[in-house]
């Protein structure tokens, strides 16, 4: 049985794969497989897929009619048969050495997650390291850790980060608690709704600040593009997980969704960048996140247990303005200034 399982999902991605299939064939860490999904490409992907299949033991491929990333991660899961689980997206690229240092994090410390470094590049262009943060051979046990306190030296300050794939994961943890992705065409950030799951069920997680991962975004990547439905897909993760949680809100709401609610606000923003009624709409969106209960409820926490304390500079100040608003008080007008002043110049 392979120690690791690596599950890469393949979507319209044949200038990038290559490049990514490479850096895990040639990893350090030798005890492997790898599971290539392909969600219905349309271009040669599968070509590039069925190629390195024939040529390694270790990759196997599979396909389906297209059903989003969340969906296809969840089937590779299935399929998995090593001890631990790694994500990688099929337009990324490991470092060489990426199996065997969070192989070695995991391992040595026990731990169900265990968490890297990575660089980030845009259309080729490398830029600063994004996790800078992470403290060489952290540990934490979120049994012994108040939720408040990860959420403001973890969570939101994204040492641990809302992504899939700078991470291996103890497989028996995330099937034990059946811990799943999201359906993207039903809830946004199908990768933040996985790890919320995970910190429902409070790991224990280690981290190396060793960069093991490449995150490339394409300027025409899902993530630059106009998103649909997002205030309705992001209120439905989040009652999926206030649902999950319902016998203990009180600190789940109050330092990890009743922030998450807020931070829609400014996806929103940046989801409508490039329309030209972009303030219309956007103050559409935001009374119809506000006709919401749970948002509702995450302001009014929000100022009870000031939880906007958690944020410092710039963002607490968006926050505070943000709270002030949607109170109805006349401080800010908050629409105008995030679309227009804040993020568009």
């Amino acid at each position: 049985m392979p120690k690791v399982s690596i599950i890469v999902p393949i979507y319209n991605v044949m200038d990038q794969l290559q490049r990514c299939l490479d850096s895990i064939a040639n990893q350090t860490f030798e005890n492997f497989e790898v599971i290539l999904l392909n969600d219905g490409s349309t271009d040669e992907s599968a070509s590039v897929a069925k190629k390195i299949c024939q040529n390694n033991s270790k990759f196997t491929y599979t396909e389906h009619e297209n059903m989003g990333l969340g969906p296809t991660r969840n089937k590779g899961i299935e399929l998995a048969t090593g001890e631990y689980l790694m994500f990688v997206d099929s337009d990324d690229f490991l470092e060489l050495d990426a199996i065997q240092t969070l192989y070695e994090s995991i391992s040595s410390k026990n731990s169900d997650i265990s968490c890297g470094n990575f660089k980030f590049y845009f259309d080729d262009k490398k830029l600063n390291f994004v996790n800078g943060n992470i403290k060489k051979e952290d540990y934490i046990n979120l049994e012994n850790m108040s939720l408040e306190d990860f959420s403001k030296k973890y969570y939101l300050s994204r040492v641990y980060s809302y992504s899939a794939w700078d991470k291996m994961y103890r497989k028996e943890f995330i099937t034990n608690n059946n811990i799943v992705f999201g359906d993207n065409k039903k809830i946004f950030a199908e990768d933040n709704y996985f790890q919320l799951q995970i910190i429902l069920n409070k790991p224990t997680i280690s981290f190396t600040d060793k960069v093991i991962y490449n995150y490339y975004q394409r300027s025409n990547s899902i993530m630059n593009t106009f998103k649909p439905n997002l205030i309705e897909r992001q209120i439905n993760m989040i009652a999926l997980l206030d649902e999950e949680n319902k016998n203990n809100r009180d600190d789940f709401f109050t330092y990890i969704l009743a922030p998450l609610t807020l931070e829609t606000i400014i996806m929103e923003a940046i989801n409508m960048k490039d329309d030209p009624n972009r303030i219309t709409k956007y103050k559409i969106s935001m009374e119809k996140l506000r006709s919401y209960y749970l948002f509702n409820e995450a302001i009014k926490n929000m100022l009870r247990y000031k939880v906007y304390s958690l944020y410092s500079g710039f963002n607490k100040k968006l926050f505070i303005y943000t709270i002030s608003y949607l109170e109805k008080k006349k401080f800010v007008n908050l629409s105008d200034k995030i679309v227009t002043k804040v993020y568009f110049k």
